[in-house]
């Protein structure tokens, strides 16, 4: 078996490769190969069913599931793909089932192949009730931006807090006591934590350690959210004992977020079903563009539910520039991140001024993108990324130059504005050469901004 990974968009090239079956593939196969469906009513899934050989019509299929409680009958409707005679487009409505796991079985009668798929009965209004409905948390009744280090142990804490952190994803560990100990010393210094549930391979038992966690742990007050898991595309054989996991928090703590961490696009459709937060695990270093954080977190966007939100965990360790990790918070945030996350246990303590600096203008930025509101504004150039919003009396636009040529462009502003100021330009050459001017009807922003430069236009409203 050969496992590749693709960091960011691009393409793999094959030469002088021969490939040998060593066992038959399965007769009938769903994709997806997980259908997720509410609870306590009748649901409509959707999936193909491909066949081991081509076929001119449709054959005859049969389809029941796991459950003895079922008595009606599963009618399928299903047709066959006109582009390719072995795919089956079947459309499947299923009776009210109670929330768990079940197994669709599906039968060729005409020739006795068989085939599955798991079904997920999800538990209706399943989205922890702490969440807005944009994806925002509060904490304390106020709308909180997530900064948070990963991982982060206690002897850190007060590192982490100096350096702008207000969050810390703990180390996976099954033993409670330090567990606690760890969630006390948070609370102390004024971090929230998200909990991962599994350190144990073994499925059972890994269930079982969940629980405990659970019902100890669902009320601490430095508790921000539980971590269900982590690429899941490593742990492939997880997925089982994962979504059992989100079934039981959903009925034991349903008020805590739930986390999933991704880096592969790929699977963001296959758990958004079982998450609240959606945390985007962006590693473009070792030569990766920046970019590939706002393509990430605007697809991650794309395939999220109403309701969930995102957020982006970057690299800590990028060479030595500020610039380039300011370039990778403003790229997440203009592609709709909701809070940001920096990987590295020592994060803190070896980079912490240059994380103290770019968390502080991450700060001020997600006070505004949780607490203001969108701001509907048009800039006279596709070749810069760029959002705005609306917060505490001014309009900010984030942009951010990912070419290596100086741009020059307009802002068109939904309201009049009285005078306009870069957040963060410094008196560095880059930064003087930024031009920002306001019109006479303060309605239009000129603006100039260096190659591989990012600062917020503030427009304060008159």
């Amino acid at each position: 078996m050969v496992v590749l990974r693709l960091a960011g968009p691009g393409e793999l090239w094959f030469d002088d490769v021969e490939l040998t079956v060593v066992s038959p593939g399965p007769e009938l196969w769903a994709i997806p190969s997980e259908l997720a469906i509410t609870a306590d009513r009748p649901d409509t899934i959707a999936f193909d069913l491909h066949l081991d050989q081509q076929t001119k019509s449709a054959p005859p299929l049969q389809f029941s599931i796991n459950c003895p409680a079922m008595v009606e009958r599963i009618v399928p409707d299903f047709r066959l793909d006109r582009a390719n005679d072995q795919i089956l487009s079947v459309l499947l409505t299923l009776p009210a089932l109670l929330p768990g796991l079940y197994t669709l079985g599906i039968v060729r009668t005409d020739t006795g192949a068989v085939g599955q798929a798991n079904v997920v009965v999800i538990p209706a209004d399943c989205r922890s009730q702490a969440i807005r409905s944009d994806g925002v948390i509060p904490v304390g009744g106020e709308p909180f931006f997530p900064i948070c280090a990963r991982w982060g142990d206690a002897t850190e804490f007060e590192a982490l807090q100096t350096a702008g952190f207000n969050t810390v994803e703990c180390l996976p560990m099954d033993d409670l006591e330090r567990l606690g100990q760890l969630l006390d010393a948070a609370q102390e210094h004024h971090l929230k934590a998200i909990v991962p549930l599994y350190d144990s391979t073994d499925s059972p038992k890994a269930l079982a350690d969940c629980a405990k966690k659970v019902e100890r742990f669902a009320d601490h007050p430095a508790l921000l959210a539980w971590k269900l898991m982590h690429l899941p595309t490593v742990h492939p054989d997880w997925r089982k004992p994962a979504i059992e996991a989100f079934l039981h928090l959903k009925q034991t703590s349903p008020d805590k977020p739930v986390v999933v961490g991704i880096g592969n696009p790929v699977q963001y459709r296959r758990w958004v079903d079982f998450l609240d937060w959606l945390e985007v695990i962006c590693y473009p270093g070792s030569g990766g563009a920046p970019s590939t954080v706002a393509e990430l977190t605007e697809q991650a966007r794309r395939d999220a539910h109403p309701g969930q939100a995102v957020y982006a965990t970057l690299p800590a360790a990028v060479g030595e520039a500020l610039s380039s990790r300011r370039m990778m918070v403003y790229l997440a945030l203009i592609a709709g991140a909701q809070g940001i996350g920096w990987r590295g246990p020592s994060s803190a303590t070896d980079e912490g001024e240059l994380l103290r600096q770019v968390n502080a203008e991450a700060a001020q930025l997600g006070r505004a993108l949780v607490g203001g509101e969108t701001a509907q504004v048009a800039c006279s150039t596709d070749r810069l990324r760029y959002r705005a919003v609306k917060h505490d009396g001014a309009i900010l636009t984030m942009v951010a130059n990912t070419t290596e040529e100086r741009v020059v462009a307009r802002i068109q502003l939904p309201e009049v504005a009285g005078m306009v100021k870069w957040l963060h330009a410094d008196n560095t050459p880059a930064a003087l050469s930024m031009l920002l001017r306001l019109s006479r009807d303060g309605r239009v922003v000129t603006f100039a901004l260096p190659g591989g430069q990012c600062d917020t236009v503030v427009a304060t409203l008159r």
